[in-house]
């Protein structure tokens, strides 16, 4: 037993000192290939000493992590110190070729695309303003028919109110004899006051005469006299005034009467129901036989003259309205009222999708059914739900014909509840002085909208100036250009001498080439241009 364990416990130190060698020729790895190989055979002594077996795989082990170790170190060291003797290779550089176009001021009508739904320009409920049973109801009056204004639709009996309107007229008739009558009395007391006045002068005369010669009776007796005549004057004026004021009261009843007569006859009249308005039945709510109190709904008739339309316009479709809005010319002397809340009067044209179909244009959507107005804000601000403003359009001739020249060629009303696309249309006129708008290729923007790329230069070598690249911030307010040109509103970024970048490039290598003409004397062309063939005109018309 104490051999064994002695045998054990020099094995265990001499593992313990080979581990310990590896891990520090590991980290080190700058110790030379002789000392490791040296080391190794006195671990390999050591163990045949202490009686352990003799592993050439651990060796082979040891001296090929040595050699790896010692290669690598070697490789890094050489790369290290010749690696300023190696000479950079300068990028070889020419100048790229790309199309090109020159951004052009625009005139012509700025459209933005928008929708919405067709709604009634107004919309009539008739109700029965008189109470009876409906004797008739004419067959026009169906739901869905188009009805001209003043036909007849529904009639209300009409007996009671025929009734009415006769006693009416009896009590006018009598109202008006009444008035005469007493006009009648009034002239004959005006006559007998008249012959009473002639008849006090005459007793006053002989009063006078007798008072002067006359005996005492006979002075009595004329005294009698006057005072006899000057009491019926009295009555007699007295009668008149009263029938002056009677006659005050028969005119007013006459008047009266003549009011009863006109509700009579306008009572009369309400019971024959008629279209107020050329338009289509939307709803009925009776029928013949029914019985209808004043008030009562009978049906609902649409305005078809015009039609209107509702679209929501958002915060982005406010601001391009109102910014690109043209203001008109203020007149000398008068005071421009500004509607803040309001919006731009603004020509809008309408199309339907499905009557698309139907045109043999090349490009239908340049096509409008319909024209309108967009008129104002439907409400007094945003809706809450959707975050945008409900805004009114109105048509003055809802009836689009196919063939106007073919009068039996078919005709396609705005009816409610269609949805059309619109287009908001801005005119941009030269006359109102120096355009602010650009027409650009389409193309030439990037993925977002927000910038293009423009050459300021000529593309020769050894030029005036050297080329430029530009990244130019734009703001587009139309796409519409047939998806061929866009427009921008005008930047003092872009010139119109620049060269507006049409299609792809190698950023990358044009500053390459724009870092070369600096290092190089005189101007270096960064790009040739490939003048691209244009449609693009001053003044375009979507």
């Amino acid at each position: 037993m104490p051999n064994t364990t002695a045998e054990s416990l020099p094995k265990t130190d001499t593992s313990q000192n080979s581990n310990a060698h590896d891990e520090d020729r590991l980290i080190s790895g700058s110790q030379s290939s002789e000392v490791e190989r040296e080391v190794a055979s006195a671990e390999l002594s050591r163990d045949s000493q202490h009686g352990k077996p003799f592993k050439m795989n651990e060796v082979f082990k040891y001296i090929f992590s040595v050699v790896i170790l010692s290669v690598g170190i070697g490789v890094i060291a050489y790369v290290m110190a010749n690696k300023s003797a190696v000479p950079e290779a300068k990028p070889e550089s020419v100048a790229q070729k790309i199309k090109v176009e020159n951004a052009k001021p625009f005139y012509g009508d700025l459209t933005r695309a928008i929708s919405g739904t067709v709604v009634p320009y107004r919309e009539i409920k008739i109700a029965a303003q008189v109470s009876g049973v409906v004797t008739k109801k004419w067959p026009v009056l169906e739901a869905g028919t188009k009805v001209t204004d003043g036909e007849p639709l529904i009639e209300i009996d009409p007996q009671l109110y025929e009734i009415q309107l006769e006693t009416a007229k009896g009590e006018m008739q009598q109202a008006k004899d009444q008035v005469t009558e007493i006009d009648n009395e009034i002239k004959g007391i005006e006559n007998l006051r008249e012959n009473t006045m002639k008849e006090i002068s005459l007793v006053t005369d002989e009063y006078k005469r007798i008072f002067a010669v006359g005996t005492k009776s006979e002075k009595t007796q004329a005294e009698r006299s006057r005072l006899v005549a000057e009491n019926s004057l009295t009555n007699l004026e007295n009668n008149l005034a009263n029938l002056r004021a009677r006659k005050v009261r028969m005119v007013t009843s006459q008047k009266v009467a003549e009011q009863k007569l006109k509700r009579a006859e306008l009572d009369k009249v309400r019971t024959e129901i008629i279209a107020p308005i050329a338009g289509v039945v939307v709803r009925e709510m009776v029928q013949q036989g029914d019985y209808v109190r004043a008030g009562d709904p009978l049906l609902i008739l649409e305005d078809t003259e015009k039609a209107e339309i509702i679209t929501n316009l958002t915060p982005t479709d406010l601001v391009w309205l109102k910014t690109n809005s043209q203001n008109p010319p203020a007149e000398t002397g008068v005071e421009i009222v500004t509607d803040n809340f309001g919006i731009p009067q603004t020509n809008v044209r309408i199309t339907d999708p499905d009557l698309l179909q139907l045109s043999k244009l090349d490009n239908p959507t340049d096509i409008s059914h319909w024209q309108g107005q967009l008129v104002s804000i439907n409400g007094s601000g945003q809706d809450e739900a959707t975050r945008t403003t409900p805004c009114r359009i109105l048509v003055e001739d809802p009836i689009y014909e196919l063939n106007s020249e073919d009068p039996s060629a078919p005709k396609f009303p705005l009816v409610r509840g269609m949805y059309v696309k619109l287009k908001m249309v801005i005119p941009v006129s030269a006359s109102v002085g120096e355009g602010g708008y650009f027409s650009v290729p389409a193309k030439a923007l990037s993925d977002t909208g927000e910038f293009l790329w423009a050459v300021e230069g000529s593309d020769l070598d050894n030029a005036t100036t050297q080329q430029k690249l530009h990244k130019i911030k734009v703001e587009v307010v139309d796409r519409s250009g047939g998806g061929d040109y866009a427009v921008i509103k005008r930047t003092n970024d872009l010139k119109e001498s620049f060269h507006i970048i049409v299609g792809p490039f190698d950023e990358v290598r044009a500053n390459v080439r724009a870092n070369l003409a600096n290092e190089e004397e005189g101007n270096l062309a960064i790009f040739k241009y490939e003048q691209q063939a244009s449609s693009n005109q001053s003044s375009t018309t979507n």
